[in-house]
């Protein structure tokens, strides 16, 4: 988990609706994993600018604070604070 993400939400301001959009591929521009995987861009940086966190689930799992190249497509939901 990345750090200040796993312990900075509140699920008291809720409830939280994320669709399973999957991601684009940026090397074909189509779509994958489309209703079967979510991907949302987190605001949390990363040490190294050519990665990212996000937030990463499907129907079984959640995964609140991974990483991955910021070059894929994942979505970006924009949160007022």
């Amino acid at each position: 988990y990345g750090p200040n993400v796993q312990n900075n939400y509140n699920t008291a301001t809720g409830p939280w609706y994320f669709t399973r959009s999957g991601y684009v591929a940026l090397d074909t521009g189509s779509l994958r994993y489309v209703g079967v995987h979510g991907y949302y861009w987190l605001s949390t940086a990363y040490p190294d600018v050519t990665y990212a966190y996000y937030l990463g689930f499907n129907s079984a799992h959640t995964y609140p604070s991974t990483y991955d190249a910021r070059w894929h497509g994942f979505s970006v939901r924009c949160v007022a604070r």
